[in-house]
């Protein structure tokens, strides 16, 4: 199977790293993969073809049995590029947060609700659009059509054979003090992600935020 992924960029972000696991996996499966991105930010390495492209650029699609976007741009490039044509290839975008909430307080609420309906319409022209989670689904259901929809929890690839030392294993025993769980999460930290939030019973749960940096 070939698979083009086009992304924003090659930046170490939360998109592009589900893209960077992607590809490592399916290359270990014998797939063939290519990455595509627009701004020369290329702070990944992907052991697979990787070529820098403008939107006024076209790529042959039929190369392709499936082209996977991840992002705004890149799936403008899609709406653009994409032959009205019957075609082979399948196009699959991922949806990786909850549209109109979080363009709303990245942007404010008026421009959030323009960008955030520029999106949902430039994505119309996917063959399946992935969701990150069920409830997202549901989310996206009320603006696109259901039969379009799916989801995929993202998953990281770890190296579980690294151990911590007797040092960083006391920290965060400390850390979690009392609570029953400590919860681990790999992301950037940002107010709208709500860590701070209580949990449903109304107890606060202790988190340990592994911080990727960008």
């Amino acid at each position: 199977m070939r698979v083009l992924f086009i992304v924003p960029s090659l930046k170490n972000a939360g998109p592009v790293i589900v893209v960077y696991d992607l590809v490592h996996l399916l290359i270990k499966r014998g797939h063939k993969c290519c990455v595509c991105y627009f701004d020369k930010v290329e702070e990944l390495s992907f052991n697979c073809d990787v070529v820098q492209i403008s939107m006024r650029q076209k790529i042959n699609f039929s190369d392709y049995d499936i082209v996977h976007t991840h992002g705004y741009r890149p799936q403008l490039y899609v709406f653009l590029h994409k032959s009205w044509n019957k075609s082979s290839t399948r196009f699959v975008t991922t949806m990786h947060n909850y549209l109109f909430s979080d363009f709303g307080y990245t942007y404010g609420k008026i421009r959030g609700l323009i960008y955030g309906t520029l999106y949902l319409l430039v994505n119309l022209r996917a063959d399946k659009i992935v969701a990150l989670s069920k409830d997202a689904q549901h989310y996206y259901s009320r603006f696109l059509p259901s039969c379009k929809l799916t989801y995929a929890y993202n998953t990281r690839v770890c190296d579980f054979s690294k151990k911590l030392s007797t040092e960083e294993e006391r920290e965060l025993l400390a850390f979690r003090g009392e609570s029953a769980r400590l919860v681990g999460t790999s992301c950037a930290l940002s107010e709208g992600l709500g860590f701070d939030n209580p949990s449903p019973s109304g107890t606060s749960t202790n988190k340990i935020l592994y911080y990727w940096g960008w």
